[in-house]
């Protein structure tokens, strides 16, 4: 017999206390997941067929509300060499071919489960008594891949511009005096002037000045001003909210940062052939 919970951890989808926003275990687990377990007396035919529906690769055995262990395909290949040949391990029940997975506590940093994932694929989350939730190797990689893209992209969208700004001007001495002439001089001073010294904002001043786009810049981002300004200053916005820790990045603002790191990609491109 199977049955399904819905495991409620505290401090997913509320306002909460500061130690729940760092990376806690709490945050890996899916904020709709479906805990599906099971009776020890589930035949492994059945088992599998769960498994095998919901595209789950663990269940958990519960015998009277706690937790006797985890019925995996890991715990059933490892189970077979001691089948008797005349027996069907199909109609086996799975309270015998079990494993042991780590409990860990929802507010125990992701740091602390890392030995444990990598060993089993997966480690569970409460206690014996009252299982919250089932954190995943698939969970840890899509919630760290989630929490950094934004950075990556801010971090590629912002080596591109130096990249085409570099390739429209090669000349050092150019590039400076063009640096110069777009940002004040205290700004310029206090920030230095090469292009690694500028923030995102510096060098959007920087090419698009009147006379250094018209000139120079228009070579490498194209000769619509208007677009490149658009698309640059959207992705300034988002970079400073991801930088400076201000709110989640939303799924419009990611399109947003896709969209102009594939049109600065598409850009490097072309001025690399040209070269």
């Amino acid at each position: 017999m199977a049955e399904t919970v819905s495991g409620v951890i505290h401090g997913e989808g509320e306002e909460v206390p500061s130690p729940w926003k760092f990376f806690r275990v709490a945050r890996i687990v899916p904020p709709d997941q479906e805990i599906l377990s099971v009776s020890p007396s589930t035949k492994v035919r059945e088992a599998l067929d769960l498994m095998d529906q919901r595209g789950f690769s663990q269940l958990p055995v519960v015998a009277g509300g706690t937790v006797i262990g985890v019925f995996t395909y890991r715990s059933l290949a490892r189970s077979l060499h001691s089948i008797r040949r005349q027996d069907n391990p199909l109609d086996m029940s799975v309270d015998d071919l079990v494993e042991d997975l780590a409990f860990v506590r929802p507010e125990a940093e992701v740091g602390e489960i890392w030995k444990s994932v990598d060993r089993d694929g997966a480690i569970l989350v409460g206690d014996d008594y009252n299982l919250l939730a089932i954190a995943t190797a698939s969970d840890m990689a899509q919630f760290l891949w989630d929490a950094t893209r934004p950075f990556i992209l801010v971090r590629d969208i912002e080596l591109a511009v130096r990249d085409l700004i570099r390739y429209a001007c090669p000349s050092p001495i150019e590039l400076q005096s063009r640096i110069t002439m777009a940002l004040p001089a205290p700004q310029s001073k206090e920030s230095g002037t090469s292009l690694e010294d500028l923030t995102l904002g510096e060098l959007i001043g920087v090419l698009l000045q009147g006379e250094n786009f018209a000139q120079c810049f228009r070579l490498t981002f194209g000769h619509n001003r208007d677009l490149v300004r658009g698309q640059l200053e959207s992705a300034r916005i988002i970079r400073n909210k991801v930088f400076h820790f201000i709110e989640d990045v939303s799924i419009e603002e990611m399109k947003s940062l896709l969209v102009t790191w594939r049109w600065l990609e598409r850009k490097v491109i072309m001025a690399r052939a040209q070269q």
